[in-house]
């Protein structure tokens, strides 16, 4: 019954541009700091929402498709399930859907009135058909870390370990921080990444509102 309210709720707008999702939280400079000094490693910040708060250079270069999402919104769950090239993008495709699903059932049962929330859980209830397949798993995930396979464009397939770490001072935001073992293939392609992503346009350390 809940996800048939946002679904109904969601529908209602379905003629209008995408709906405008508040803010994410801002990011304390000491963090944002941190993230700066890891110019070896992938980096991003995602709030509860699974909405890209920030990324270093080479986390935005690795993410990249998710920040030229056709939606305009540098979303996690909004570009699993809403783009057309996240299943080429992701190797584990429907794992990482799964997972996004578990999670905002875990978002949601922390702050049930997160009107964002219900929002984005509504659109994408109205637009995919596997996000409602999923939901009704009722399944509940909490991210700790793991393997992150991607076909990058740029660099080719990469293997990435991935680990999750959340800020006491703002529990509601997490960063990700990717790395490969020293002398792999991967680790060679994140080399070729940081070189490419030295020619992109913004900051080292890039504040995704401004993407929204």
């Amino acid at each position: 019954m809940y996800l048939f309210a946002l679904a109904r709720a969601a529908e209602s707008g379905t003629d209008r541009a995408p709906r405008n999702y508040s803010r994410p939280a801002a990011l304390r400079p000491s963090v944002r700091a941190i993230i700066d000094g890891l110019v070896g490693l992938p980096v991003t910040v995602s709030d509860s929402r699974m909405q890209m708060v920030a990324a270093n250079a080479l986390g935005r270069a690795l993410c990249a498709p998710l920040f030229d999402s056709p939606d305009g919104l540098a979303n996690h769950a909004r570009f699993i399930f809403l783009d057309p090239r996240a299943d080429e993008f992701w190797v584990d495709w429907e794992d990482l859907a799964a997972e996004a699903v578990g999670s905002l059932r875990n978002a949601v049962a922390r702050d049930p009135y997160d009107q964002d929330l219900s929002d984005l859980i509504g659109e994408l209830a109205t637009r995919s058909d596997r996000f409602r397949q999923l939901w009704a798993s009722r399944d509940v995930y909490v991210h700790k870390g793991g393997l992150m396979r991607i076909n990058h464009a740029v660099i080719g397939r990469v293997d990435l370990t991935y680990e999750i770490l959340r800020l006491e001072t703002q529990p509601e935001l997490a960063m990700l921080a990717f790395s490969a073992e020293t002398g792999s293939p991967s680790h060679d392609a994140l080399t070729l990444l940081a070189s490419w992503a030295k020619t992109l346009d913004g900051s080292s350390v890039d504040d995704a509102r401004h993407r929204l």
